[in-house]
């Protein structure tokens, strides 16, 4: 199970441990330095747009080489992975690789709400100056939350059980290889039931023809 859905039950439950508790404190009251962006979502992850309402997030996939560190946008209306950014360390440059990228393929609309989670790369100044220069609206669900960002969420939780964790990975390098294979078949051959069963880019273009 993912890792933030166990400490969104932890937290609901009141269970926390006394170093993992010490730890949280110390980077709330660091990163509470800049205001947090409302919550636009409301876990209302329905969009009928392409491009107006992206989310995204950060995972972790084990190598023998080290942690290898995945970025993802991925648009709501068609659920395509408009793109992705791998890394060996989980920076602020990492997600904006991976923004830059949505930007690159055309279909981020001006004034795009840009949803994720209160990781502290998504909350630095770097990032919230990023999205200002491009016109980006950033949207954040509550802290320790993770069905607030439900809908990235789900794709890394799929990425992992159909692909992922079946492999050991040797070095980042074929990671980073499954990764990009993993993402096309999720995009362009991957039936998914929310879009009546047709895939991401099949929806993709069809909600792009039709506006």
């Amino acid at each position: 199970m993912n890792r933030k859905t166990i400490a969104g039950i932890m937290h609901d439950l009141g269970l926390i441990s006394p170093a993992a508790e010490r730890a949280f404190t110390i980077r709330y009251q660091r990163a509470s330095r800049l205001a947090d962006p409302v919550d636009l979502l409301l876990r209302d992850f329905t969009s009928l747009s392409v491009g107006t309402i992206l989310v995204g997030d950060i995972t972790y996939i084990h190598t023998q080489e080290g942690w290898l560190y995945l970025a993802t946008v991925i648009d709501l209306a068609s659920r395509s992975v408009l793109s992705h950014a791998t890394g060996a360390r989980m920076t602020t440059q990492l997600i904006t690789r991976a923004m830059n990228m949505a930007l690159e393929t055309g279909h981020v609309k001006p004034g795009a709400v840009f949803h994720s989670d209160h990781g502290v790369q998504y909350r630095s100044k770097r990032f919230t100056k990023y999205c200002g220069r491009h016109g980006i609206i950033r949207s954040m669900g509550a802290k320790m939350q993770c069905w607030d960002n439900a809908a990235a969420e789900t794709f890394f939780s799929k990425l992992k059980s159909e692909s992922l964790n079946w492999q050991t990975f040797t070095t980042r390098r074929k990671a980073r290889t499954e990764v990009i294979n993993s993402v096309h078949h999720f995009n362009n051959v991957r039936l998914h039931q929310t879009l009546g069963y047709s895939t991401p880019t099949e929806r993709l273009i069809k909600l792009t023809l039709a506006a």
